[in-house]
């Protein structure tokens, strides 16, 4: 599979929401908790939500996220991985990770994979949600 950002694909509703956005968690309680902060928002909407890399690489060019929210330890290819890949196919899709990690490691590897921003858990809605606004922000700059 190979990806192509030409502008049209990622980003084409404009700067305002309800941001169309893709989940990938292996853990289900995490994927249905993002996915009632996301609806319940009423700027963001879940247009999927993936439990590995693989079904994300294979989903995002299908489903044309504006947004994709990303796990930090997946099955088999890290989250790490999977954002340095999304990047490589399209750049100018914001990438935020979710983690539980707070090591200056996994922060900085995840910012060199080209993630967009970096939410710890455990967060609150509202950190969550005034992250995910000021990365379609900054896209939209």
């Amino acid at each position: 599979m190979t990806g192509i950002d030409d502008g049209r694909a990622f980003g084409s509703e404009g700067t305002e929401g309800p941001w169309a956005v893709a989940i990938v968690d292996d853990n289900e309680d995490n994927r249905l908790l993002l996915q009632d902060i996301l609806e319940m928002s009423g700027d963001f909407r879940c247009v999927a939500a993936y439990p590995d890399a693989g079904h994300a690489l294979a989903g995002v060019s299908t489903v044309k996220p504006e947004l994709v929210l990303m796990d930090i330890d997946l099955p088999g290819v890290s989250g790490i991985e999977c954002t340095r890949q999304l990047k490589r196919w399209f750049p100018s899709l914001p990438v935020v990770m979710v983690s539980a990690r707070a090591d200056e490691e996994s922060i900085a590897a995840s910012r060199r994979a080209g993630c967009s921003g970096y939410l710890l858990k455990p967060f609150s809605v509202e950190q969550c949600l005034t992250l995910l606004r000021g990365a379609m922000r900054r896209r939209a700059a």
